[in-house]
């Protein structure tokens, strides 16, 4: 019985681990909550660093075809399908009910450290 619980829970930590792996970070130098001009929806623009653009424009050509969790802090804020390889500097998260929302996430991208997280998602 204790074998099995420990095999349980080294199962349960490699898998954890696993996932954690997976995020992807990305330095944000700045984030502000904008109005797309031409949806008029709240979006946050968000310009990376010169190593965060590097860094999207390789897992995005990783994951041509596939749906991509963005995350903020542990808060998965959209979830698009990548289209096409994406080298961008500035990028928009897009999807947002309200100006408060991308307010929030924008507060929370800005800091000394501040990045935000991509990983492919577990669909």
């Amino acid at each position: 019985m204790l074998k099995a619980i420990v095999s349980i829970l080294a199962t349960t930590i490699f898998v954890a681990g696993a996932v954690a792996a997976e995020l992807v970070p990305l330095e944000v130098m700045s984030s502000r909550p904008i109005v797309d001009p031409i949806t008029g929806t709240p979006v946050v623009e968000i310009t990376l660093s010169d190593d965060g653009r590097a860094t999207f424009a390789e897992f995005s050509s990783e994951n041509v075809g596939k749906r991509v969790d963005v995350l903020v802090d542990d808060d998965v804020v959209t979830s698009p399908v990548i289209q096409t390889p994406l080298d961008m500097r500035v990028m928009h998260i897009s999807g947002l009910d309200t100006m408060a929302i991308a307010t929030d996430i924008a507060t929370r991208l800005r800091g000394k450290k501040a990045q935000v997280f991509v990983r492919p998602t577990e669909d």
